[in-house]
């Protein structure tokens, strides 16, 4: 994700990897985003809206699409 220079500024000197789980829906879309409470809410708010424009394959179940929760870890370094 591309994060702002204040933030940048905020938490510079510091990473982290941050696990995500995602709500892929049945056309591949990012439809819901479940980021861990201890995140900071900035650094929420720019990962979830990064995290809903990405695309993937979508899940399928006999042969039929699907929603899929999706974990996905996320490293951070300012």
């Amino acid at each position: 994700p591309v994060f702002p220079p204040m933030i940048i500024k905020k938490y510079k000197g510091t990473s982290s990897v941050i696990r995500v789980i995602i709500l892929i829906d049945e056309n591949g879309t990012v439809s819901d985003v479940n980021i861990p409470a201890q995140t900071p809410s900035d650094i929420k708010s720019v990962l979830s809206k990064t995290l809903k424009k990405w695309k993937y394959k979508p899940g399928k179940k006999d042969n039929v699409k699907v929603k899929v929760w999706y974990p996905v870890d996320i490293n951070i370094s300012f």
